[in-house]
């Protein structure tokens, strides 16, 4: 019995030890080949390339294929592809949207051998809530400059019937910047208040 024990401990951790997982070049090749043919089939972004919340719609409708697009874009979930930056020396990048309250565009940035440089939100979140409202717009240039609006108007909830003097309007900008690398580096924030 202590010997059919010892051999089942042994077994056990023998074929337990932790492997680092190593990279399949099957799986990378894929990932690269199916990027490259993504960049054949889907539209080029123009520049300047603008998006607000309330014009999802009119993004041409370029739907991820759950199986193989997984591999690049989010694993399980169907997302709306805007289209592609045009093919620079040193990365791939798209602009797609993942499903929330409301369709969140997402930058995502992939070296020439298919792996993930960054996947960025470019925009945060918008709802409608007692005594708030708010809009967003996003501007891509050809110099990969983001610039990214938020609108956003505050009103005390419990005042019935609102004055102009109780408004608050505050716009929010944020600049960032794609670089060489494909990276995104912030450059500023720039808050606006008027009451």
């Amino acid at each position: 019995m202590k010997a059919f024990l010892f051999m089942f401990v042994l077994m056990v951790f023998t074929g337990c030890k932790l492997v680092k997982p190593e990279s399949n070049p099957s799986i990378d090749g894929l990932k690269s080949d199916h990027i490259r043919s993504l960049y054949n089939k889907l539209p080029k972004i123009i520049f300047p390339f603008n998006f607000t919340g309330s014009k999802f719609d009119e993004i041409e409708n370029n739907n991820s294929n759950r199986d193989l697009d997984s591999l690049i874009f989010e694993k399980d979930i169907q997302v709306k592809i805007a289209g592609i930056f045009q093919d620079s020396t040193n990365f791939f990048g798209f602009i797609y949207f993942y499903p929330a309250d409301e369709m969140l565009p997402i930058l995502a940035t992939y070296d020439k051998t298919g792996k993930i440089i960054e996947r960025n939100q470019i925009a945060h979140e918008c709802g409608v809530d007692c005594g708030y409202t708010c809009d967003w717009m996003v501007t891509i240039t050809e110099d990969y400059k983001i610039v990214y609006k938020l609108n956003e108007t505050i009103i005390p909830c419990n005042q019935a019937e609102p004055t102009n003097s109780s408004k608050i309007y505050r716009e929010t900008t944020e600049i960032s910047q794609l670089d060489q690398t494909g990276k995104l580096k912030f450059i500023d924030k720039i808050i606006t208040e008027n009451k």
